[in-house]
C-alpha cells in the first residue's frame, strides 16, 4: 500500500509526467532487492476463500455493464 501511495504521490505532483505504476515498479524492484521480504506475494494473497467469494461477485457486476439492447442487436 505505500508503494502504490508513493506512486500516486509522484504522479500528482509532476502531474502524470511519472507515471504512479513507473515509480511504483521502481520501488518494488529496489525493495526486492534490499528489504522486501522474498515471499511478499504470497504473503499479500486474500486467500482461496476470498476470490471464491469475489469470482462471482466481479460476474455479476460484469454482468450489470451489460447493454441489453447491444446484446440482442448482436
Amino acid at each position: 500500500m505505500a508503494a502504490l501511495f508513493i506512486g500516486e504521490w509522484v504522479s500528482t505532483k509532476t502531474r502524470a509526467m511519472v507515471p504512479s505504476i513507473f515509480v511504483t515498479a521502481l520501488i518494488f524492484i529496489i525493495g526486492f532487492w534490499t528489504i522486501f521480504p522474498k515471499n511478499i506475494v504470497e504473503q499479500a494473497t486474500f486467500g482461496l476463500n476470498f476470490a471464491s467469494i469475489c469470482v462471482p461477485l466481479l460476474l455479476v457486476h460484469l454482468g450489470t455493464t451489460m447493454n441489453i439492447r447491444e446484446l440482442i442487436e448482436q
